[in-house]
């Protein structure tokens, strides 16, 4: 299966596990609640086959109605976990993907998710540190600029300790710029 179905196992776990197990342990104790006080009417006082027969039916309706309703609900259950979770791995997956190009190097364009989506304050953030990221790159970009034209004044009048000191500022501009593994 493709790595975008199964990603996260612990977030996938607690939305999907939690919710089906506290919904199958809630239909038990209701099938407990019915069915153990009809089982406990045979221990009492049927005194008539009739009687037996007409509880015993009574539980096998039951029976027949109850099983199908505890199976729709845990399918259910377990389809609005899904369907929860794929809703949250969405823009998880966008910040990953936005984490990896900073990583790299790289400052992404901003996360956009939709409207309706959990993590709107989170997102806000994450594009507000990539602007950040931008505006840095900018910056460093008309540094390199002023570095490149203070190299070239300081040749053009032979200042040496001019010269040298630009050296050293683009050696500290391209270590800013600095990739991963391109050292």
């Amino acid at each position: 299966m493709s790595k975008t179905l199964f990603a996260n196992p612990s977030l996938r776990a607690h939305l999907f596990w939690v919710p089906t197990c506290f919904t199958g342990g809630l239909l038990l104790t209701l099938a407990v609640a019915l069915f153990v006080p009809l089982f406990q009417r045979f221990d009492a006082s049927i005194q008539s086959l009739e009687a037996m027969g007409a509880l015993t039916q009574h539980i096998l309706d039951l029976h027949a109605a109850f099983w199908p309703v505890v199976f729709v609900a845990l399918c259910s259950t377990a389809i609005c976990c899904w369907a929860l979770y794929a809703r949250m791995r969405g823009p998880l997956f966008r910040f990953v993907a936005a984490f990896r190009a900073i990583r790299e190097g790289r400052v992404p364009e901003a996360v956009t998710i939709r409207a309706t989506d959990y993590v709107q304050e989170e997102t806000a953030e994450l594009n507000e540190m990539l602007d950040a990221l931008r505006e840095r790159e900018v910056r460093l970009g008309e540094l390199e600029e002023c570095v490149a034209a203070l190299s070239e004044w300081a040749s053009d009048r032979g200042e040496s300790g001019a010269l040298a000191l630009a050296g050293e500022v683009e050696a500290a501009c391209k270590a800013l710029r600095l990739r991963p593994g391109t050292q």
